[in-house]
């Protein structure tokens, strides 16, 4: 069976399947652009399929302060060049790989892990690649939630 996060408290962390999330973030995605009956051009659908991920991973990170480390299965669509370009914004964990979460998750407890420093740890980057897409609500939905900010941390 797939879970779609996996507890580690030896480590303190929790790994999430970013997959998973990212199948409802897609079904809302076209729910959405299907009951509006939306055509949109390549740049506006990016920017919806942006809002509905990121949200997706808000929600996911606002349940619970615990350091996330998110996990995703890459393959060759838009949606994998949204969540990179995503992840490149944020300072936050996150392995991409081919192989399956529960593999992933196998495969981590034979790997060493050192936490990080985040005394240096800063936000704008995501902030700015927040308001460069216009996802304002989005911003303050992050800054309102201090168990966001907390499971974003390295």
């Amino acid at each position: 069976m797939t879970s779609q996060y996996v507890v580690d408290t030896e480590r303190d962390i929790t790994f999430i399947d970013l997959n998973y999330s990212l199948y409802n973030s897609f079904k809302e995605y076209t729910l959405y652009i299907a009951e509006n009956e939306l055509t949109l051009s390549r740049a506006d659908k990016n920017k919806l399929g942006l809002h509905f991920i990121i949200n997706q991973i808000l929600d996911v990170c606002s349940e619970t302060s615990d350091s996330k480390w998110f996990y995703y299965k890459t393959s060759d669509s838009i949606e994998s060049k949204l969540v990179k370009r995503l992840f490149n914004s944020l300072p936050s964990n996150i392995t991409y790989d081919t192989c399956d979460f529960n593999e992933f998750i196998a495969n981590r407890e034979y790997s060493a892990y050192i936490k990080k420093d985040v005394s240096a740890v800063s936000f704008q980057k995501f902030f700015n690649f927040v308001r460069r897409y216009d996802l304002k609500e989005l911003e303050h939905k992050f800054k309102s939630n201090i168990n966001i900010k907390r499971s974003l941390l390295p």
